[in-house]
């Protein structure tokens, strides 16, 4: 199993019945604290979509969250948030959308890794993030 994509986005929403959604701002990659205080602590939809190699029989499998600091440390949350899911038979891709929780503990660069199925053979997605000052004026 791969992770095909991630984004954070603005607003990520499923049109019914169907394999689309509609993301607003997408590829959201920069935050900054709106006093300059931190830990900046917000919530980010987010947008993500795995794709298996066998589609024969339904198949568990977990996606892993951790946000770690420019030297591969962990730092800030999430820290191991865990989301269990099933691919059902027959389906090659799958589709999570939901909200990230996040405390960015400063001004820097950070990397939010998204782990597929550690289980068996692990794929790493690593999605940059950059913490900012506050824009001036």
């Amino acid at each position: 199993m791969e992770i095909q994509s991630f984004l954070l986005c603005g607003e990520v929403q499923h049109v019914a019945h169907s394999s689309i959604y509609h993301a607003q701002m997408i590829g959201i990659h920069s935050f900054h604290s709106l006093d300059g205080t931190y830990p900046l602590r917000l919530s980010s939809p987010y947008y993500l979509l795995l794709r298996r190699e066998q589609r024969l029989g339904d198949e568990q499998f977990t996606v892993r969250f951790d946000l770690v600091d420019q030297d591969g440390r962990t730092a800030g949350e999430p820290r191991g948030h865990k989301y269990l899911g099933l691919f059902p038979a027959g389906a090659r891709f799958y589709t999570l959308h939901g909200m990230v929780d996040l405390v960015l503990p400063a001004i820097g660069d950070y990397r939010l890794d998204i782990v597929a199925d550690e289980e068996s053979h692990g794929s790493v997605f690593p999605y940059n993030i950059e913490v900012t000052p506050p824009p001036k004026g």
